[in-house]
């Protein structure tokens, strides 16, 4: 049986969509040449204006165009430059069609908009929900509806007999993914927190299955071998030793 189609882009070399998500600045930089004219490119995240145009002093063009137009084919690209230029029958008739037919896409690109843990995203040094966007844009995860906050925990747990820290957690029946305060603090590199983000995102597209004993498993192998494709991830498992190893005696 074929495993879930979103997750097609992570088998490839870099991340993309399976809709073929093009880098941030491939993109920027393919449509200011298209357009041919002064014009500064601003990828949103935004759920309802998908594109908004503004001509400043000079005359130069701010566009702000939202992430899911990086999966666009090159007559949609050149498309987008009209419609930035001066929109017309025609450039509207091609982005209408891709808007229609790339709905789950613009969903899991746009950020999440309920306020449900909007205040507790936002740490000293971290916003959570920054991150988690960053993380479904760059990787192509298509999980809406995905809300994060920092949890309440404390530093470290009770003494065992070995030193342990829960970083992060996602619930499926909230869709709520939680990540440790710990982590909140300009010594812990952001790569970290994405990654912990990422293996979060990863289980609510790989929930739990039965194992040997009726025990629950929730890292499978296939789960394991998607975590594997995180790019810093070894940088991030070292990272992690150090943490547990430096802070938590």
């Amino acid at each position: 049986m074929a495993g879930p189609r979103q997750l097609s882009l992570l088998d490839l070399a870099r991340p993309l969509t399976p809709a073929g998500l093009k880098d941030e600045r491939e993109f920027t930089a393919e449509l200011a040449a298209l357009v041919a004219e002064p014009v500064k490119i601003i990828l949103t995240s935004n759920r309802s204006t998908l594109i908004s145009v503004r001509e400043g002093k000079g005359g130069q063009k701010t566009a702000r165009v939202q992430c899911a137009f990086r999966a666009a084919d090159h007559e949609t690209m050149k498309a987008l430059a009209r419609f930035i230029l001066k929109p017309d029958a025609r450039s509207r008739r091609r982005i209408d069609a891709f808007l229609h037919n790339n709905q789950a896409l613009i969903e899991a690109m746009a950020r999440d908009s309920s306020p449900r843990l909007a205040a507790r995203s936002a740490g000293r040094h971290l916003d959570l929900t920054r991150v988690l966007n960053k993380v479904r844009r760059e990787y192509g995860i298509r999980v809406p509806g995905v809300a994060i906050s920092w949890s309440s925990g404390g530093t470290r747990r009770k003494r065992r007999a070995r030193r342990t820290i829960k970083f992060g957690s996602y619930c499926h029946r909230s869709k709520t993914i939680k990540i440790h305060p710990g982590l909140d603090s300009p010594d812990v590199p952001e790569f970290f927190v994405e990654y912990i983000v990422y293996h979060e995102l990863l289980h609510a597209l790989f929930p739990p299955v039965a194992g040997d004993g009726g025990r629950r498993d929730v890292h499978t192998a296939e789960f394991k071998r998607f975590e594997k494709k995180f790019p810093r991830y070894e940088d991030a498992r070292k990272f992690e030793k150090l943490f547990v190893n430096t802070r938590l005696k």
